[in-house]
């Protein structure tokens, strides 16, 4: 007993024993650092409030600091008897408000008190952003929001370049300008697009006024490409609008179809009028004959 109380006056420690549980070690200037109260133990509080309470009063030293010397060797392990999303482990700011969350079904959160992703970063105020992994599909994804204005923006990756941004998808390409900007090849067995022009059954209307074949002409000699197509400068800056192309490209063949029509009925009425030479010629000669034969 000597001994024991002589190894405690050597560290300068004072143990106390006091009502409600409550166990008290001070050293030698009588500071108390270490409470044991209710199956609690406080570091730095005299009242701890879980079953391991610290309090660094200093702005210069760590609360906690916790090092393994083993090269290989474990360090921190925070287990969670259940699957839910009962947080693991919380970091609060003065006012106790979430700063860093980690859920027991494997959650982080970092501004945010519940995450519905593996990995969330979000403001809770207005506007925000995330950061979410879904697993087992492996997609990551961006989101930035502004919820006073109901305007979100997201990215996603999901092992290939894949965007979607203010509305636009990108597939290739972070930048999408249209509904669906590709940066590449698409395979696909059929494509159906829904027209905003009309398609060109006018051409056939005998109100329609056909350029002549000479018009055509004298417009390809003058700029070197058919009528409302563009040119291969204007191809190269603008790339090909398909729905407004295709419907060009099918009025040239309905107005070919009306020359081709034309042309055909010009060449059925020189093949008559070719006969009726024909004929004429035959039956002057028949007469040259006849003339021949009498003199």
């Amino acid at each position: 007993m000597k001994k024991t109380i002589i190894i405690i006056a050597l560290l300068g420690i004072t143990l106390s024993v006091q009502a409600q549980q409550k166990v008290k070690l001070e050293d030698n200037s009588n500071a108390a650092d270490f409470y044991y109260k209710n199956n609690n133990v406080g570091i730095g509080r005299n009242n701890p409030s879980a079953k391991l309470d610290i309090y660094q009063g200093s702005n210069a030293d760590w609360a906690a600091i916790i090092k393994n010397g083993a090269g290989q060797g474990k360090g921190l392990k925070i287990q969670s008897a259940s699957g839910d999303n009962t947080p693991s482990l919380i970091v609060e700011d003065n006012n106790n408000n979430p700063r860093f969350l980690v859920q027991s079904n494997g959650n982080v959160g970092i501004g945010i008190t519940n995450p519905g992703q593996s990995f969330v970063v979000s403001n809770s105020g207005a506007e925000g952003f995330e950061v979410y992994l879904r697993q087992p599909s492996g997609i990551v994804g961006l989101q930035a929001y502004n919820r006073s204005t109901n305007v979100y923006s997201k990215m996603q990756f999901d092992g290939s370049q894949f965007a979607f941004m203010h509305g636009n998808v990108g597939i290739g390409t972070r930048n999408p300008d249209m509904k669906l900007t590709v940066n590449g090849k698409i395979h696909a067995k059929e494509v159906k697009i829904d027209l905003s022009i009309p398609a060109p059954d006018y051409v056939f209307k005998k109100e329609y006024n056909l350029k002549s074949i000479e018009e055509v002409e004298n417009y390809i000699i003058q700029n070197s490409h058919l009528p409302e197509i563009p040119s291969a400068k204007e191809f190269a800056q603008n790339g090909v609008m398909l729905a407004e192309m295709n419907m060009n490209l099918l009025k040239k063949i309905e107005e070919l179809t009306l020359y081709t029509i034309a042309q055909e009925k010009k060449i059925k009425k020189l093949e008559d009028e070719n006969k009726e030479l024909e004929s004429l010629s035959k039956r002057l000669s028949e007469i040259e004959k006849l003339l021949k034969s009498k003199g």
